[in-house]
């Protein structure tokens, strides 16, 4: 997809663009959840929490701010940033949350920024 939008979806708005993704995304889910397990819906204040973070915070702006950065970037750098989010996320739960990280895990941190860091930086 990054390759795909950096090359042909520059000229389409962000907004439009995310809302046909979206739009393709729930029809082939949902079709899928249909077909596979029948697809069980109970509404719960957690859950409708929990699915609002996930449409703003995550996918929302997220994939907005992947766009606007493919736009305004090079793809390979957009791309590895990518690769830096999983250890965040566990830097974040280790930092705030208290959560303990086994080795490997610390590992797997300093592969990732080891990764990202010989993306080359221009100018």
């Amino acid at each position: 997809m990054t390759l795909f939008e950096k090359r042909y979806a520059t000229a389409i708005n962000l907004v439009t663009n995310n809302n046909v993704q979206y739009a393709v995304g729930i029809l082939f889910y949902l079709s899928l959840a249909f077909i596979v397990v029948g697809f069980a819906y109970e509404p719960t204040s957690e859950l409708a929490i929990s699915t609002a973070y996930l449409v703003l915070a995550n996918s929302a702006i997220a994939v907005s701010l992947l766009l606007f950065m493919l736009r305004h970037g090079e793809a390979s750098r957009v791309s590895a940033l990518l690769f830096s989010a999983p250890p965040t996320a566990e830097l974040i739960a280790w930092g705030i949350l208290g959560e303990v990280l086994p080795p490997i895990a610390w590992l797997g941190i300093a592969m990732a920024a080891s990764g990202v860091s010989l993306i080359p930086r221009t100018a």
